[in-house]
Parts: structure tokens; sequence; C-alpha cells
């Protein structure tokens, strides 16, 4: 069974170092420093379609180095094309290696007709929302819109609102620079999700069309100045 490998998420280690000033200057003890290896840990397939999803984290000790879903090749056949339908959504657990990442749940979902804005996202593609909520929490988002303000410092630059909750999701913050905005195909592109003031999921969108080509693909990631 051939599959896509989606690492979506990738974490960045910061290590410092400390140095003492000393009125003489001491050897220090030759050291063996072992090579930590990167280990991946999987959760359980989830039947998606004709195909299976399932989420990954792959960990260097107790470091995680990145958070993702692999997709199997056939799950991009016999797709549904009526959103009205057979929308299709996939809930994935993470893997019990990352409990402590700071990621509740994933959801991967299918939108045969895309969504608004139209026409840019009307291309059948795939959502993967990232919650740093629970379940219970997800389900508690009432859709319209959100008056409460989110500080400047935990918005990423050039991120806006689009002001309405969708239900079971929250307010989308989109990436006015993106290309697809100015006049490119919409491929793949990075969303933001903040409900009641608070950053609450995090969202690769990309289209079917993108994943059948293949791709070799990375792109970096905007950050907020504060979580």
């Amino acid at each position: 069974m051939k599959t896509f490998k989606l690492s979506l998420i990738s974490f960045g280690v910061l290590v410092f170092s400390a140095i003492s000033s000393c009125q003489e200057d001491i050897p220090a003890p030759e050291l063996q420093v072992q090579e930590v290896p990167e280990m991946t840990y999987y959760c359980d397939q989830v039947p998606f379609c004709h195909g299976k999803v399932q989420s990954f984290v792959v960990m260097k000790g107790e470091v995680p180095v990145s958070l993702g879903i692999r997709v199997s090749e056939n799950t991009l056949t016999g797709l549904p094309s009526d959103p009205a339908k057979n929308i299709k959504t996939a809930q994935l657990t993470i893997p019990t290696q990352a409990k402590d990442i700071g990621i509740d749940h994933i959801d991967f979902g299918w939108n045969p007709q895309g969504h608004e804005p139209e026409p840019i996202y009307t291309l059948p593609h795939f959502d993967v929302h990232f919650f740093m909520v629970s379940k219970a929490d997800q389900a508690g988002v009432i859709p319209g819109p959100d008056p409460i303000i989110v500080e400047s410092k935990f918005i990423p630059q050039n991120y806006v609102s689009g002001v309405v909750a969708v239900p079971y999701m929250g307010v989308h913050y989109g990436d006015v620079t993106s290309p697809e905005l100015h006049g490119s195909v919409f491929t793949s592109t990075y969303i933001y999700g903040f409900y009641q003031g608070k950053m609450t999921f995090w969202e690769p969108m990309f289209t079917r069309a993108f994943l059948e080509t293949k791709p070799t693909f990375s792109a970096a990631v905007k950050q907020p100045a504060a979580f």
C-alpha cells in the first residue's frame, strides 16, 4: 500500500550554552556523546473512503521533532463529490509518546467543492485541523461573530481574522500574503484558528490535485511573537 507521509508540524529545539569565566584554564574531561536516534510512533489507522489515515509523531528521545498524518494513496480515489450527501471527516488521536506536545487531536476532512471565500478555495481539497483544545471544547464553539479580541502578539505577521466562528472549529485567520490571494491557483496554505481570544487550532489545507503530483514540499510557517 503506497502512502503519502505529511509532516505538517515541525518543532525547533533551541539549546542554550552557558559560559563562565575562570581565573585558570582547567581541561574539560573528554565525554562520549551518544547520538539519540529519531523514532517514529503511529496511532491506529482510521478508515477514510477507500483508504486509511493515521497520525504519527517523530521523537528524538523525549523531544518532539515533527507531528503529522500518513495517508494511503487509495484515499484519493472514489472520494465523494456531493458535499450535501457525504462530507467525510476522520478524527485522529495523538500517539501517547506525544501526550505533552500541546495538540489534543486531529481532524482530517475532505471538501469536494471547497468552501468560502469563493472562488479561491472552491477547489476539491483537504482540511487538517490540529486542535489544541479538547473535543468537548471544540463542540462548544458557538457559530457567528466572535467579539473577543485576540492580542496582537498572539497573531502571526500578515494574518487577519475571518471574524465569524465556524461551528466545531472557530475563527479562521489567513495570511494575506498567500499566493492564492494574489492570482495564483490554490494548492496549499496554512491557517491559524482562534476562539474567544485564544489560539485553538492549526490548519494546513491542500488540494487533491496537489497531492496527486506526489510533491516533495516544505514551507516555513509564520509564528506569533508569543504563545
